[in-house]
């Protein structure tokens, strides 16, 4: 093995324990943002309903991954964990991965952008120096994930949170 698939390893490894043990949101009942969302995305929320996100199987989440963002901010903040922990557990997982940077990018425009900082302020600290682990994995990973700058998604905002990671 080489010594940088040998230090990503390690670094998942280290993710991972991070989450089972910072992320511990308690659990949310209401999990859409909004009660106007079609029927076809409630029953794919449903899906998740009432299931501790260690527990989750990533099959619902490989088959479903885009109800990230039809999540209430909490059920958001709660679920996250599970999505990321699929990217580095399962293979294949590139369509996760895909919809988690989506989610952990800074949107652009001004009204949105004070959304993203409220949602994500509410992570703890240690929580966010996980997401930037998280990011960072990515990185190291593969340098450019097709349609995403890891360097900006980090340096937009997940930068600051380096000095919160755990050694």
């Amino acid at each position: 093995m080489k010594k940088e698939q040998h230090t990503i390893k390690n670094k998942k490894k280290q993710f991972l324990e991070v989450l089972d043990k910072y992320f511990n949101t308690p659990f949310y009942k209401k999990l859409l943002a909004s009660d106007n969302i079609d029927e076809e995305r409630q029953q794919i929320i449903a899906e998740f309903s009432g299931i501790e996100w260690r527990k989750i199987n990533p099959d619902i989440i490989l088959s479903n991954c885009q109800s990230l963002f039809f999540f209430s901010d909490e059920a958001f903040r709660y679920y996250l964990p599970a999505f990321m922990r699929v990217c580095f557990t399962v293979k294949n997982a590139n369509e996760v991965k895909g919809v988690v940077l989506s989610s952990l990018t800074p949107p652009k425009d001004n009204l949105s952008l004070n959304k993203f900082i409220d949602v994500m302020s509410k992570f703890g600290n240690v929580q966010k120096g996980a997401i930037l682990l998280f990011l960072e994995i990515l990185k190291e990973e593969q340098e450019n994930f097709p349609a995403y700058s890891l360097n900006k998604i980090i340096n937009q905002y997940w930068y600051q949170f380096k000095k919160y990671q755990t050694p």
